[in-house]
């Protein structure tokens, strides 16, 4: 064990004397850290959905609205079949699917008798 601490307090020492190798090991993180936080973010923007609405209800009509609006979402297109859905995604032209089952307002209303 005595080896080992006089060779890490050897290592040390010769790290803190030269300056090349001080800059790389402290220097180069921080660069790496500040360049990153501008280039990578984990925020969704314009990401490629396709909506189904096979409601055609208030509530779905309210929710593709402001799906519409955010800034986050593209609504590509509103295809009626899943074999449509499935060339969307293969084309890269979607992302992700939504799709409103044809019951979407009544059964919203039964979840939320069911829950109060």
């Amino acid at each position: 064990m005595n080896q080992f601490v006089t060779f890490a307090r050897k290592e040390f020492l010769h790290v803190f004397r030269d300056r090349k190798t001080l800059l790389m090991l402290f220097g180069l993180p921080i660069v790496l850290i500040i360049l990153f936080g501008f280039a990578l973010s984990n925020e969704i923007r314009n990401s490629k959905i396709v909506v189904v609405d096979h409601a055609r209800d208030n509530a779905s009509q309210q929710i593709i609205t402001r799906i519409a609006a955010s800034t986050f979402f593209e609504i590509e297109e509103a295809p009626l079949s899943n074999s449509k859905i499935e060339e969307a995604f293969r084309q890269g032209r979607a992302k992700t699917a939504i799709i409103f089952p044809a019951n979407f307002n009544h059964d919203l209303l039964h979840l939320n008798k069911a829950q109060v």
